[in-house]
């Protein structure tokens, strides 16, 4: 019996994160990823807190646009003070949903 290819084993992989977290709520989504973020990263948390931020992007393009926004304003501020920005991403997407998302 042969292994399947790493490319194909890559596919099967994405998939089934793809369909994990599909079908997860926007709440428990958030609160997976700000969950993750308070803990020490290791590889497995890095690539589950990248496929939790790959699949609220997705459903919510509007709150992306604003992150990318903030990322602008951040980088542009610091090419004028010569001062580094932070900022810190999941903080800005969460704040971004629930803004977009607020009735």
């Amino acid at each position: 019996m042969t292994q399947p290819s790493k490319t194909t084993a890559r596919t099967n992989l994405d998939n089934r994160h793809k369909a994990l977290f599909g079908r997860a709520t926007s709440d428990v989504l958030i609160q997976s990823l700000l969950s993750l973020d308070r803990q020490t990263m290791n590889q497995e948390r890095r690539i589950a807190r990248a496929w939790i931020i790959e699949e609220l992007e997705r459903r919510f393009p509007a709150a992306s646009e604003l992150v990318e926004q903030a990322f602008a304003a951040a980088d542009a501020k610091e090419q004028a003070t010569g001062e580094p920005i932070e900022v810190d991403y999941a903080a800005v997407l969460v704040d971004a949903i629930r803004s977009t998302t607020k009735s």
